[in-house]
């Protein structure tokens, strides 16, 4: 292989390569944090550097004296030098002194001087000082000290942004050192996008390891979220097929519990139900059935479907789409609330036709009732009258007149049981007209002024003649006005005073309503009392109203005639001070002003 180079080259050559080879092996041993591959790299590249500066810089002029004939030195010589200007590295050879004796081109070129201005001079002296560690201080560190520096990255401050592996060996039979820097610049950047893209990789790893964990818990948490659910839970995916159902669910529906596992779609589910007959009253072929039962579930659109199991029991199913396309089912066992519902259904039946009955017999009662009574009052009429002359003894007159005032006070209490009944049923209808109700409270009063008189009540009325005539019943108005001075008169002591009056006040709607008001200074009630007073078949228990009769319907026909004119009845009483009952009929029912 060398063969043609003289001896003196070989043993240069040897020479440089076992130094060479002693840095690389103290490469290995000094910088164990270096890549393994990286090391071996770079301590090859600066070995063969090495072996080859320290044979053309220390040992080729040892030998050129004898040489300087060989024209084959001579060609090894220059072939040498090329070599060593063009490596890709700074390549010096430093004296004791610290001065270069040797620069290559590469290194000149990169601080942009010629190679011949360096030579005897310190790196400070060719370009600007800079501060901080340089090859400069750390070649004299080497001359001082004797120990090489090897493979060390290096980014000098004349070269910002730029990193170097250096290598500084001692020579000392030559007192000087040699420093080779390898530009690792593109190295570097590319070791730190694969670092970076390295740590982004773990970066991932670890955040779809989190995001299974994630996953694996939330799976969990939904499990144990629908097993907790007290409904029948199952959930269907895009494709049809069961996903994910509680232990609710397969009690609910046991004929599928065996089925549930091998995630079958829910037309089979459908299917085994027909099969086993649990398909409560839907007794119609299976093809016909589960063609209804798909239909059904992609319409409902999440209304609940209420079907009953063949064992009787009752469910309440809610089906909703998801957002991929799946389906989720809540089924519901009603079974005690649809009884309680059939109970309450019956419970209603049976009180309507018992409320039906109970209106039925009180008309047939009221219309039985008339007619003989109508004919007691007639014979009695006669009999009072002395139509067909006199009966002979006056107390006949007084039992006739008894029977009359007996047969008038039942026939009004028939009449107001028919007319309260009617109320009840809707059917009784308003003969509305234009009235004044000046008249008829002064038709009212003449009606029970002897009554008054008698038990030395005065009554007074007090309504404008201004006031506006109203549209309504005047019969049934006429009745109002009569039940409410007879309550009046009925709980009134001798000496006490009623007094109605009437005017236009503006109501709670911004128009202006006719309240009619009768007031006494009777006994009064408390405020339990007048709840009773307004209650159907109601009386105040009170030692002076047991002196007259009375069915406690008089206060509850009145409010239900006031409110079948859309008014409203208003009480107001103090134990002992009097009553004061107000009639609110609304603005639609007040007419244009009476005559004055």
């Amino acid at each position: 292989m060398f063969k043609g180079f003289s001896v003196g080259f070989k043993v240069a050559l040897l020479i440089a390569l076992t130094e060479g080879a002693v840095m690389l092996v103290l490469s290995f041993v000094g910088i164990a944090s270096q890549d393994w591959l990286g090391i071996l790299v770079n301590g090859l590249a600066l070995t063969l550097i090495a072996g080859i500066c320290i044979q053309f810089l220390v040992i080729r002029p040892n030998f050129e004296a004898s040489r300087k004939s060989d024209s084959e030195a001579t060609r090894q010589s220059e072939m040498v030098s090329a070599l060593i200007d063009n490596l890709p590295a700074h390549i010096t050879f430093r004296g004791a002194d610290g001065r270069f004796v040797f620069v290559n081109r590469t290194m000149a070129d990169d601080y942009g001087r010629d190679k011949s201005e360096f030579i005897n001079r310190k790196v400070d002296e060719v370009g600007r000082p800079v501060k901080g560690p340089t090859l400069q201080s750390m070649a004299e560190e080497v001359l001082r000290t004797g120990v090489p520096v090897l493979n060390q990255e290096f980014n000098p401050p004349r070269f910002p942004g730029r990193t170097f592996l250096s290598s500084l060996l001692p020579l000392r039979r030559e007192n000087g050192v040699v420093s080779i820097s390898l530009d690792i610049t593109d190295r570097k950047q590319v070791e730190e996008k694969l670092r970076l893209a390295l740590a982004e990789a773990e970066q991932a790893i670890v955040e779809r390891e989190r995001e299974a964990h994630w996953r694996l818990q939330a799976e969990e948490r939904l499990r144990d979220a629908v097993e907790s659910i007290a409904d029948g839970f199952i959930l269907f995916d895009s494709s049809d097929k069961v996903a994910l159902w509680n232990q609710r669910f397969a009690n609910l529906y046991p004929e599928l519990a065996p089925l549930l596992p091998n995630r079958p779609t829910a037309e089979e589910l459908f299917r085994e139900r027909h099969r086993v007959g649990a398909v409560g009253t839907f007794d119609i072929p299976v093809e016909e059935y589960v063609s209804w039962r798909m239909e059904m579930r992609h319409k409902q659109g999440g209304t609940p479907a209420v079907h009953r199991h063949s064992d009787g029991r009752w469910f309440r199913t809610t089906e909703r789409r998801t957002r991929e396309g799946g389906i989720v089912a809540i089924s519901t066992d009603v079974t005690e609330l649809k009884d309680r519902e059939l109970e309450l259904s019956e419970a209603l039946r049976q009180a309507e036709a018992a409320d039906r009955i109970k209106s039925e017999f009180l008309a047939n009662m009221s219309h039985e009732l008339r007619t003989p009574l109508n004919a007691v009052i007639g014979f009695s009429e006669i009999i009072s009258s002395e139509m067909f002359g006199p009966i002979g003894t006056p107390r006949y007159k007084d039992y006739a007149r008894d029977i009359n005032a007996s047969g008038a006070h039942l026939l009004d209490i028939i009449n107001d049981i028919l007319d309260l009944s009617k109320i009840g049923a809707g059917k009784l209808e308003l003969d509305e007209t234009h009235i004044d109700v000046g008249e008829i409270a002064n038709a009212c009063i003449n009606i029970v002024k002897d009554r008054a008189e008698d038990g030395d009540i005065q009554i007074e009325q007090f309504i404008p003649v201004s006031l506006p005539s109203l549209f309504a019943d005047d019969r049934k108005l006429k009745q109002i006005l009569l039940n409410i001075l007879s309550n009046a008169i009925k709980f009134c002591h001798a000496g006490d005073r009623i007094t109605i009056d009437a005017g236009i006040e503006p109501s709670n709607d911004h128009g202006n309503e006719l309240v009619v008001r009768v007031s006494d200074t009777g006994i009064g009630m408390s405020s339990a009392e007048v709840e009773v007073a307004m209650s159907v078949f109601g009386q105040v228990d009170s030692r002076l109203s047991r002196k007259h009769e009375g069915t406690g319907l008089g206060l509850p026909l009145t409010k239900a005639l006031i409110e079948l004119h859309g008014g409203q009845l208003e009480l107001e009483s103090a134990k002992g001070v009097g009553t004061t009952v107000s009639i609110r009929l609304p603005a639609e029912r007040v007419l244009e002003k009476a005559a004055g």
